[in-house]
């Protein structure tokens, strides 16, 4: 037992350090289209991260800020398959698999949206946010006891849009 946890934090750390790049210039033109996100050139950072990847193919961090600058241009389907690759890349990411839940869902996949969530929150047990949005999809499924418990756990977390849900569709809920 002890021989498979170590292989598998070694794996987990060689796994992550592949997937950020050492290359300066791919780390500069990733540095610049983050900076195109903050001022709102979406476009712009789409052709920055281009670059980065042109360099490093296995840049999960490029990657993964691709898809948000498509992400935040409603590029659904492009988004989605960006955090997928960044997800290949460096597995243990639940930034891309939230990300990738809400595309899913703009998708209207929502089977994939609760896993992808489900997948976040097992990385980040803290994360809120994710539980209130994985209550949303089970809802849309019709689990209303698996969207109580979400919301709840939201709520636990300080998450306060998830006290509205618990109070309009939570009434009978039993933790």
């Amino acid at each position: 037992m002890k021989r498979l946890l170590i292989f598998i934090i070694i794996f987990l750390t060689i796994a992550t350090v592949n997937a950020q790049s050492t290359n300066p210039e791919a780390i500069g033109y990733a540095t610049s289209g983050q900076d195109k996100i903050d001022q709102g050139d979406y476009k712009g950072a789409i052709k920055e991260f281009n670059e980065a990847l042109k360099i490093d193919k296995k840049f999960a961090e490029a990657y993964f800020g691709r898809g948000y600058a498509k992400f935040k241009r409603k590029d659904w389907k492009g988004a989605k398959s960006d955090f997928t690759k960044a997800i290949q890349l460096k597995p243990i990411y639940s930034e891309a698999y939230f990300n990738r839940a809400y595309c899913r869902f703009k998708l209207k996949d929502y089977v994939g949206e609760i896993a992808d969530y489900s997948k976040s929150i097992e990385q980040d047990p803290n994360y809120a946010e994710a539980y209130y949005n994985r209550g949303n999809a089970k809802y849309k499924m019709g689990n209303i006891t698996g969207a109580c418990y979400d919301w709840t756990k939201a709520s636990e977390l300080n998450f306060t849009k998830a006290d509205e849900e618990i109070k309009r569709n939570c009434k009978n809920y039993k933790k």
